[in-house]
């Protein structure tokens, strides 16, 4: 295997353990109205949707008060159950619709641009670019655009397959936040966030109490910035695997907003 493809499995594997990565679709929950992740259309056009966190008279949702994040304490002090933590937030996600955030690691800089709608829609460009819509998807290799198919006899549709399949893999907003429910969190206190460009400049900031690990990675010096209405703000983590440290920090830079999706198979 190339330099260049160790490289990006590499990428993509940081990438699933900072929150950024998706998959096949959203099994919203009962008291989660599925038209609640509806932002954006998988084309990149606005939708004509209510926007997520607005009802059809416009008025937005209180993301303070999901049923799932209820029993949550937002203050110093404060212990949260993991298990609550991970429900709170990826029912919040869910009623957010898209977001955008932008994951900074030591292969460099990698912006990623997503919708649920219930479906996932996702457009990743750093070291690696790839494009996920729904069940398909395609990766950038050498200029252009190569649909992922793992039964193909061409290498580099292979190759993208299993890249993207990974991605999949913890795309759904319960993926995302699933090594979340390991342990509780303890709340440190509101403080400013490490990243200029956050959705927020402060929030609510978060550490683990105990051990947690991810597809055989061991994470330390965790950090988690929360805002009221249980979206995340910033996240930062260093794993060790393959006797590599390697630190990897996760910026929000917003949430609910319209986001412009390619679509390779239009050409």
């Amino acid at each position: 295997m190339t330099t260049r493809r160790l490289t990006a499995l590499a990428l993509v594997a940081l990438t699933t353990l900072v929150l950024s990565a998706c998959t096949r679709g959203v099994e919203t929950p009962d008291d989660v109205p599925t038209d609640a992740a509806t932002q954006t259309d998988p084309t990149g056009e606005p939708s004509t949707e209510p926007s997520a966190g607005e009802t059809t008279d416009g008025d937005e949702v209180d993301l303070t008060t999901l049923p799932e994040c209820e029993g949550i304490a937002l203050e110093e002090g404060a212990v949260v159950d993991g298990e609550v933590l991970a429900d709170c937030m990826a029912a919040a996600m869910i009623e957010a619709g898209s977001g955008s955030h932008r994951l900074d690691s030591y292969d460099g800089v990698t912006e990623v641009d997503f919708t649920w709608n219930p479906e996932i829609a996702l457009h990743a460009r750093g070291a690696v670019e790839y494009v996920i819509r729904g069940d398909e998807g395609w990766m950038l290799i050498d200029g252009r655009w190569v649909r992922g198919d793992s039964t193909s006899s061409d290498p580099d549709e292979v190759f993208a397959a299993s890249v993207l399949e990974l991605s999949r893999a913890f795309g759904d907003p319960r993926g995302m936040v699933l090594m979340f429910n390991q342990t509780a969190w303890e709340v440190l206190g509101e403080d400013a966030v490490p990243a200029s460009d956050a959705v927020r400049e402060s929030g609510w900031h978060l550490v683990p109490q105990g051990q947690l690990t991810l597809l055989g990675v061991t994470l330390s010096d965790v950090e988690l910035w929360l805002g009221e209405d249980h979206l995340g703000i910033y996240f930062v983590g260093t794993g060790q695997f393959g006797g590599v440290s390697a630190t990897s920090s996760n910026t929000f830079t917003q949430w609910g907003g319209p986001v412009e999706i390619p679509d390779p198979a239009a050409g």
